[in-house]
């Protein structure tokens, strides 16, 4: 596998709040097997959490829907990436993400794909 991996955002953190959506209007070229893992959550002054979640959704321009997924964080934990979805043929793909944190808060994860075995 030759994976391509992502940083979203791609610089500082993502402020989200619970239960809200939000669109990353910045296309990537993708193609194959996409996965993602919430690497970063902080909330206002450093208060502690348990259990984060991140549902993510793989678009095109035109709001056709490659996959979606919930990802998960532990804290202390670095989790392993989870499946969001497959985007056939390369596609420019949008994210848009709904957080499910205790309280508004920073994040950040990895996005990756593997585009060598999907034509």
């Amino acid at each position: 596998m030759a994976w391509t991996t992502y940083r979203v955002p791609a610089q500082n953190e993502q402020w989200q709040g619970s239960g809200y959506e939000e669109g990353f209007d910045t296309y990537r070229y993708m193609k194959g097997n996409v996965q993602a893992r919430l690497i970063s959550v902080t909330l206002p002054g450093d208060a502690y959490w348990e259990h984060a979640q991140l549902f993510v959704r793989l678009l095109d321009a035109g709001g056709t829907q490659y996959g979606a997924h919930w990802i998960n964080k532990t804290y202390g934990v670095m989790p392993g990436f989870a499946r969001i979805g497959v985007v056939t043929g390369g596609r420019n793909i949008r994210l848009r993400t709904q957080a499910n944190f205790v309280a508004p808060s920073w994040w950040v994860m990895e996005l990756r794909y593997d585009g060598l075995n999907v034509s």
